[in-house]
């Protein structure tokens, strides 16, 4: 074979070749341009063929993956499918799940998590949630929140609230205080019922047991 100079191991030359030329596909593997045009069948024959490695990097560390949630032709299913890993951040520690927050692409945002990408992974700029409220997605901001995401999470002193106050979205933040409210909510609830209970056990004067109720509100 030409590409292992006769040698029999397509795999290891084909995982090796990378484009040199500069531009965007610059440190590209075969399955990186496979997974940019959403071939399917490429995918496919290199991945089972070829038994090429899904989770190859360019240059700065990105993975086929991210590429292939540019398509809805099944191509970013396929790589998970046969092991790719959604965790898997870039040379910078961003995450697939933080460009997926970040561009509303609320579609492989539940296919990571349906997965089990972790949902709270850090980078420079803060977690998928910070990304997606400093960008003014409500949508990917209301999964990553249904998905249990911090919403008090601080990074560089940034919380996700304080990044969609700086991105001017109202939606984004109506969200992420509704949130925070609804805890306080129901402590109230709970305390209100704690003081109900004591004020009876008081009536009955079981002392002991109001004490104890009251001391849990108080």
């Amino acid at each position: 074979m030409v590409l292992d100079m006769g040698r029999g191991c397509p795999k290891e030359a084909i995982e090796g070749l990378r484009v040199e030329e500069a531009g965007k596909l610059q440190g590209f593997s075969a399955l990186h341009i496979a997974a940019t045009r959403g071939s399917l069948r490429v995918c496919r024959y290199l991945v089972e063929e070829l038994l090429i490695d899904v989770d190859l990097v360019d240059k700065e560390g990105r993975t086929p993956l991210l590429f292939a949630t540019y398509h809805n032709g099944g191509t970013a299913e396929y790589l998970l499918d046969h092991g790719a890993d959604q965790d898997k951040a870039n040379n910078d520690g961003i995450s697939l799940l933080h460009y997926a927050a970040e561009s509303g692409n609320c579609e492989m945002l539940e296919l990571f998590l349906a997965k089990g990408a972790y949902v709270d992974p850090v980078a420079a700029h803060g977690t998928p949630l910070h990304g997606a409220a400093g960008e003014g997605q409500y949508g990917a901001v209301k999964i990553l929140l249904d998905h249990n995401a911090d919403y008090n999470k601080m990074v560089n002193g940034v919380t996700p609230l304080m990044a969609a106050r700086d991105a001017n979205s109202t939606e984004c933040i109506k969200l992420l205080v509704k949130v925070q409210e609804e805890p306080m909510l129901k402590r109230e609830i709970v305390a209100s019922e704690l003081i109900s209970l004591g004020s009876i056990s008081l009536k009955k004067k079981d002392y002991a047991v109001a004490a104890k109720l009251y001391s849990r509100v108080y």
